[in-house]
């Protein structure tokens, strides 16, 4: 078998070899990754009995038709025909250090030298094709995700607040209703509960009477979800309202009143202790108070309606921290 002559204008090179006994399998290499198989072997022998072209056709006849082999691979040669002829190689592939480590080889009392040649030419075949293909390109890790930013903790509320407060209010009565009334609330982290008591006093009767007028004794049972900030309070609540009217023979309106009112306060905060607090809410009046039925002025029948099954209540207050 004879060396090929290379195709130089081919992106690709052909390299085929022996598996066993005499059978052949072809491997695809690019040719950027091969070289001529002349240009990977190194002679240094003292002697004219081995040469640089004599040593490749002997691998050529015993390994392939090719002339060009895996850039990887460098073929070492040393020896001398006198006084005693030896030969030594020693096959070595770049990034490869354990396989170059196992694969040197040494002839001795071989008397002639076109048998050493056809030796030393089936053993380097049979090393070279035994060369491990190169190992694969590692895949680039993906860049993990930018972590995102941590929201920081929100700031527990006040463990304790006491404050005093005026309401005004639509739909607790036939008119609207002001009045006062103090509230006292206990926190823990962003939870808090609150307890108040207030009077409050229907509007119609306020502007013929006063402060005097008779009115209801409310109360206030709430839960409220908030947070702390540097000069503010601001919390989401659910109050459960209820008030009784006291009683006056004069009075036309009767009843009780009972409401669920979800609702937000805002607090802004004036000293380390202190607040003003704004709060709205909507009020949903599931036991509303009524009117009695009279006359007007003028002799007819009059039917003055009871509160409306939707109110609105607003609070102002000023709130002292205890805890």
């Amino acid at each position: 078998m004879l060396l090929g002559t290379a195709n130089w204008g081919r992106a690709q090179s052909t390299v085929s070899g022996p598996e066993s006994a005499g059978s052949a399998v072809e491997t695809q290499l690019p040719g950027p990754s091969t070289r001529a198989l002349k240009d990977a072997v190194e002679l240094h022998f003292d002697g004219d009995c081995l040469t640089p072209a004599g040593v490749v056709r002997a691998v050529a006849r015993n390994w392939t038709a090719s002339d060009r082999v895996d850039r990887r691979v460098s073929v070492f040669i040393a020896g001398e025909q006198h006084p005693k002829l030896w030969v030594r190689y020693s096959v070595q592939v770049e990034g490869d250090p354990d396989w170059t480590s196992d694969n040197a080889r040494e002839f001795t009392g071989v008397d002639d030298c076109a048998r050493l040649e056809e030796i030393l030419g089936l053993s380097l075949a049979m090393v070279i094709e035994r060369v491990p293909p190169p190992a694969a390109e590692p895949k680039p890790k993906p860049r993990p995700a930018p972590a995102r930013p941590k929201r920081a903790a929100p700031i527990p509320l006040p463990r304790g607040m006491l404050g005093a407060q005026a309401i005004g209010a639509v739909g607790v009565f036939p008119t609207g209703a002001v009045g006062l009334g103090l509230r006292g609330e206990h926190s823990i982290d962003q939870f808090a509960a609150r307890l108040g008591a207030g009077y409050l006093v229907e509007g119609s009767e306020l502007s013929s009477e006063g402060f005097g007028a008779p009115g209801m004794l409310t109360g206030l049972l709430g839960a409220c979800y908030g947070s702390l900030g540097r000069d503010a309070i601001g919390k989401m609540c659910l109050d459960a309202w209820f008030g009784m009217l006291l009683p006056d023979a004069d009075s036309q309106t009767e009843g009780m009143w009972f409401a669920l009112a979800p609702g937000a306060d805002v607090g802004i905060r004036v000293s380390r202790s202190l607040a003003v607090r704004v709060g709205t809410q909507l009020s949903f009046n599931l036991v509303r108070v009524r009117s009695e039925s009279g006359f007007d002025s003028e002799g007819l029948l009059s039917d003055r309606s009871g509160a409306s099954l939707l109110g609105w209540i607003l609070t102002l207050g000023l709130d002292w921290q205890v805890l």
